[in-house]
Parts: structure tokens; C-alpha cells; sequence
């Protein structure tokens, strides 16, 4: 079985309530496709500047998928958990279609 990453896109979440949410969604990801590697990536520089300053770290699009390269997986899938596609929608659109072209991923 090939290498394979499952990359699961948010807005993001600091709060505790919507960390366990989360979390629960993962652990149904992971259920679903055992044997994948499941991450996270959240969209909000906001969010991610709060939980670093919590000393929790976090990856933008961008980042997580240089990882996905880094790290020589061969399939990854993006999956947004995003209700209404916005702006950060738009953006992490942009990214995949940054990372497919100039690398670090491939299609």
C-alpha cells in the first residue's frame, strides 16, 4: 500500500470544546482509513498565532503539504471541514494548487 496522508482542513479551533470536537471527527477519519497518516491544517493565522502562544503548533496549508513532501508520502488527500467556501476556502484551494505545481507534492 502506497504511502498515503489525509490532510483535514479548518478554519481552526482554540477552545477546548472545539478541540474534543475535532478530535472526535479525526478519530472517525482514522476509523475510515486505517493505516493513513491523518493531519491538520487550520487556515486562520489567528488561530494559529494563539495556539503557538500556547505552545501548541499548528500548520497553515501551505506548511502541512511541504511536510506531505518532506516526508515522501505519495497520495495525499485534502479534505476541507469548511461550512461556507469564503476566502480561506478560496486559500486553501490555491495552496493545493501551488504545492501540485511547484512542488513539493505531485499529482
Amino acid at each position: 500500500m502506497p504511502r498515503a496522508e489525509i490532510l483535514l482542513d479548518e478554519f481552526g479551533a482554540s477552545e477546548p470544546q472545539d478541540n474534543r470536537i475535532l478530535a472526535r471527527f479525526e478519530a472517525k477519519v482514522r476509523e475510515a482509513f486505517p493505516g493513513r497518516n491523518v493531519r491538520w491544517a487550520f487556515t486562520s493565522g489567528r488561530i494559529r498565532e494563539r495556539l503557538a502562544g500556547e505552545g501548541k503548533k499548528t500548520d497553515s496549508v501551505s506548511k502541512a503539504l511541504a511536510r506531505v513532501g518532506f516526508e515522501r508520502f505519495e497520495t495525499v488527500a485534502v479534505q476541507s471541514l469548511h461550512v461556507i467556501p469564503g476566502k480561506e476556502f478560496e486559500d486553501l484551494k490555491r495552496a493545493v494548487r501551488d504545492a501540485e505545481e511547484n512542488g513539493p507534492i505531485a499529482r
